[in-house]
């Protein structure tokens, strides 16, 4: 007898995919922050103490950023859009 899949893991698939996409553009926005050191950003962590924490604070703080509104994106583009008709393009008078 085969296991029956959990009801919950498509809507968990699909939300960490959704994130690994947000994390993937967080990761390049990151990079080139630091790669054309936009803002000075790249100097001043390059010049710190400890420019692995900024480094960190700067990814993470993006990661989670652009995850979630990679996945709240997602989210809202599930539904459907419902049409009652009103202020239609097709429905306005010919010229």
């Amino acid at each position: 007898m085969r296991a029956r899949e959990a009801p919950h893991k498509p809507v968990i698939r699909f939300l960490m995919k959704h994130l690994l996409y947000g994390s993937i553009g967080a990761t390049v926005f990151c990079w080139a922050i630091l790669h054309f050191d936009m803002g000075g950003i790249g100097t001043l962590i390059g010049r710190s103490e400890s420019p692995q924490l900024w480094q960190f604070m700067l990814f993470f703080g993006n990661w989670v950023t652009f995850g979630g509104v990679a996945m709240a994106v997602a989210i809202m583009q599930l539904g459907e859009d419902v049409d009652n008709g009103a202020n239609h393009p097709s429905d306005a008078p010919p010229d």
